[in-house]
């Protein structure tokens, strides 16, 4: 605050906060901080389990497209969370069809007969596999080939 004194000259005075006003303001900062770091740590592995979701889906696209080009059949198995070519050459060549699923994320089938935990994809652009299930943390998705593209289809229930 700026206050003229009598003799003409210009003070200035300060006003202090008190130790309870210091206080509360600490507590209500750290509350604060607790709420957004509480909800910082959810979001990543929610996200988490959506980017894994869609390399899974691009995987079966990657292999719907190698079928297609090298006009050749190509399976995929999944195992123990996870995705690789039957074929080991393929897998030799360092291909983009290896992927291991994060333990975190729960897989169930629509058929649990081990014959039918491959993905199998032709030459002419179609596909036969099982219908799959992701789930974690109360959150769902759904994952399937089109049968007549070869295309996967993924789900995810928000």
């Amino acid at each position: 605050m700026i206050v003229l004194s009598e003799t003409g000259l210009i003070k200035i005075k300060l006003k202090a906060f008190t130790l309870l006003e210091l206080i509360c303001v600490m507590a209500i900062s750290a509350l604060l901080i607790g709420l957004v770091i509480g909800r910082v740590g959810k979001v990543p592995a929610y996200l988490t389990f959506k980017n894994n979701l869609y390399q899974v889906s691009d995987l079966m696209d990657e292999a719907s497209n190698w079928a297609e080009l090298n006009g050749k059949k190509i399976v995929i198995i999944y195992n123990d969370g996870q995705f690789y070519p039957q074929d080991e050459r393929i897998r030799r060549r360092g291909s983009n069809l290896d992927f291991e699923l994060p333990s975190f994320i729960d897989v169930s089938f629509n058929d649990t007969s081990p014959a039918l935990k491959q993905f199998v994809f032709f030459p002419d652009g179609s596909s036969s596999g099982p219908d799959m299930a992701f789930s974690y943390k109360g959150h769902s998705a759904t994952f399937k080939l089109s049968k007549l593209t070869g295309m996967p289809i993924l789900k995810i229930d928000e």
